[in-house]
């Protein structure tokens, strides 16, 4: 099982703070302090370019299925960059 306590966002920095409580695989409690920073499509682009990367593609994807198919949603978790230099 897993339990999340402590949540706090900060919509300035658009930072997570949390801890996460999973049990392992040996059933043994495992406590996650987390602290988790979250990027937007447009700071990811800004972020490349500024690398030299000019074919840059972001794409929605559903939890571990990615594919240039998918148009990015606001439901969107996880996100697919794919990206040319």
């Amino acid at each position: 099982m897993i339990k999340y306590d402590g949540l706090s966002f900060d919509l300035m920095t658009i930072r997570d703070h949390n801890i996460t409580s999973v049990d392992d695989d040996s059933g043994v409690a495992r406590e996650l302090r987390c602290d988790e920073r979250y990027y937007a499509p447009s700071e990811i682009t800004l972020m490349l370019s500024s690398l030299g990367i000019r074919t840059i593609g972001i794409f929605g994807a559903e939890l571990g299925a990615f594919s240039r198919k998918d148009r990015l949603m606001t439901e969107d978790f996880e996100i697919l960059v794919v990206a040319e230099k």
